[in-house]
């Protein structure tokens, strides 16, 4: 051993022979899978969905929730509060800018 290479590396013939790891039989292969064929049912089979068309039946129920009359809105105030919105938005924004000016100075003197 020339201290650089790792015991287990060197084929010592003192170290003990490994264990052989037994082999499984082999099993019989499956049979093969027909997609014509239906599958066999089971409980979880049985709760299933009878409909393949998932996403038809959601758009139906969507559909006819959609049918129902819309009641009518009033927008008349529509522009009051419009400009009700801009004016805050533009208060909102002289305050920000004030606020940042104030600070700032504070920072340089």
């Amino acid at each position: 051993m020339d201290g650089e290479t790792p015991s287990w590396l060197e084929g010592d013939s003192a170290s003990p022979a490994p264990i052989p790891v037994p082999v499984p039989e082999p099993t019989s292969q499956p049979e093969a899978f027909d997609l014509n064929q239906p599958a066999p049912s089971s409980e979880k089979t049985a709760r299933a969905p009878t409909t393949d068309n998932i996403a038809g039946s959601i758009m139906n129920t969507i559909n006819t929730a959609s049918d129902k009359p819309e009641t009518e809105v009033d927008e008349s105030d529509l522009p009051r509060v419009i400009f009700i919105m801009r004016l805050l938005n533009l208060a909102a924004a002289g305050l920000l800018i004030a606020v940042s000016v104030r600070f700032y100075m504070s920072q340089n003197t």
